[in-house]
């Protein structure tokens, strides 16, 4: 007897070849998305905790912060042990903290904790927590002075080990602060953790550090992942069965319609090509609509999965370019329009990084410094005297375009000189002292309708200076000198 060899019909063959289809198509896009979105939210994650770490150093009353970390620091030296928050709860850990509980009821401490918390709850939704530490690099000991922490804040006096990237950063220039990265806490779980210097008179004094978990968005997007599968794999099921009505009637046509919609697919255009399958002609009222239908459906829901994710992304984003908003106006002066003293810092700090690494070599720096302010100011008043700052600032702008220029004083502006205006500074400092004037040599009453200003200039020089100051010095200097010289020449 002949053996009966198992058979697949056409309708059988192409709910199975649909099905699978749909399966390893939702396969590779969710793990896709997951590559790619894990990516970017890391990516994202660490540029808003740098720049919220950021803003908030150069907002926070530097004074206070100071005195704080003094006192703190005080207590730490001169304690015997020093048993970190991985000792959490023993008793040498209970004794060591009980050593700062009193610097809990001084007024800097609970100013610091309350401006902490205020910035913690305006941005609830991203940081987990933002804290003032210092460190100890000798003993790799972070030491917390003020944690904002709104449900379990870390006690005062409290220690944290260091990450490795933390330790690389400072050790190389207590100016860089903690790098952004990703650590991952028993206890706490992944934390995008960044810290920017707090600074005090020029010096760095401490860090203001942020923590932002990955679990809320991991959820988010495993949530996402989950019920986009569910919703693609209900719908799979749905065209498997209205796959067997329709190769009844003839299946190769709507086979061949799917085929070309799906060969349309564009990684590179999603809104375009996730909206294709709305173009099929739902009106018909039989199986092949049906099948239309339900592919609408299906897209509508994918979509809509999409659109949520999107917000979410978007939200960030925006999110991100409010703290950079923020960070904009922090390094403005508000007068003028220039940049401020704590700009010039920065900068500062980027160019002997640059000049110790051996990548510097061409940049210049002029000293500029308003004549008569005090003449102005007694005479006409202050409102006369801030516009003759406005006035320096908009000529130094229109002379110096390619430069940075910044207000580091009350009548004092620097400029530093990059590119076209370095390589042109002969000529743009002519133009600069053409368009100055001494208004003593006609008449008092044109103080308030002129500019009169000296500028000292001096360029970097590699094979003598080590630090942006040496030039700055040399160029303080020369227009000390120019200011004398347009004294004598106005009396």
């Amino acid at each position: 007897m002949q053996k009966k060899k198992l058979r697949f019909t056409i309708q059988a063959k192409s709910i199975i070849f649909i099905y699978v289809l749909v399966i390893l198509l939702v396969e590779v896009a969710m793990a896709y998305f997951s590559l790619v979105s894990s990516s970017s939210n890391r990516q994202q994650y660490k540029d808003i905790a740098s720049s919220l770490a950021g803003t908030v150093a150069a907002t926070v009353d530097t004074q206070k912060a100071h005195d704080l970390i003094e006192e703190v620091k005080l207590i730490y030296e001169n304690s015997e042990t020093k048993p970190r928050n991985d000792e959490w709860g023993s008793d040498a850990w209970n004794a060591y903290v009980e050593q700062f509980t009193t610097l809990e009821e001084s007024q800097n401490y609970k100013d610091l904790i309350n401006f902490l918390q205020k910035v913690e709850r305006a941005n609830s939704h991203e940081i987990d927590c933002i804290y003032i530490t210092f460190v100890d690099i000798e003993n790799e000991n972070c030491i917390y002075v003020a944690d904002g922490d709104l449900v379990d804040p870390c006690p005062i006096g409290s220690i944290d080990e260091m990450n490795e990237d933390a330790k690389a950063a400072i050790r190389k220039d207590p100016a860089n602060g903690f790098p952004a990265s990703i650590v991952d806490y028993a206890d706490f779980g992944q934390l995008v953790t960044a810290g920017k210097p707090i600074y005090h008179n020029d010096e760095v004094i401490g860090y203001m550090a942020t923590d932002i978990s990955l679990k809320v968005i991991r959820a988010h997007q495993a949530g996402n992942i989950i019920q986009l599968f569910i919703y693609t794999m209900s719908t799979a099921l749905v065209v498997s069965v209205f796959a067997l009505i329709i190769s009844q009637f003839g299946i190769i046509k709507p086979l061949k319609g799917l085929t070309k919609i799906a060969s349309s697919y564009d990684s590179s255009n999603l809104e375009k090509t996730r909206k294709e399958f709305s173009k099929i002609n739902t009106t018909v009222n039989d199986e092949i609509g049906d099948l239309g239908r339900s592919l609408v459906k299906m897209e509508e829901d994918v979509s809509n999965k999409i659109d949520e994710l999107t917000k979410t992304n978007e939200q960030l984003i925006q999110s991100q370019q409010e703290n950079v908003r923020i960070t904009v106006l922090a390094n403005s002066d508000a007068l003028t329009g220039l940049y401020n003293k704590i700009a010039y810092t920065s900068d500062e700090n980027l160019i002997n990084d640059q000049i110790k690494e051996g990548k510097m070599q061409h940049f210049g720096i002029a000293m500029i410094d308003l004549n008569y302010l005090k003449m102005i100011n007694d005479d006409f008043g202050h409102v006369e005297g801030d516009q003759a700052l406005i006035r320096l600032g908009k000529l130094i702008q229109k002379t110096f375009v390619h430069s940075p220029a910044y207000r580091i004083g009350g009548d004092e502006f620097v400029v530093i000189l990059k590119e076209k205006d370095y390589e042109n500074a002969e000529a743009l400092i002519q133009n600069f002292n053409d368009e100055v004037s001494s208004p003593l040599n006609n008449d008092e009453s044109q103080l308030t309708k002129t500019v009169s200003a000296a500028l000292g200039y001096s360029t970097f020089n590699p094979s003598q200076d080590t630090c942006v100051e040496d030039v700055f010095k040399r160029a303080d200097i020369l227009m000390y000198s120019q200011k004398k010289n347009m004294k004598k020449q106005s009396s």
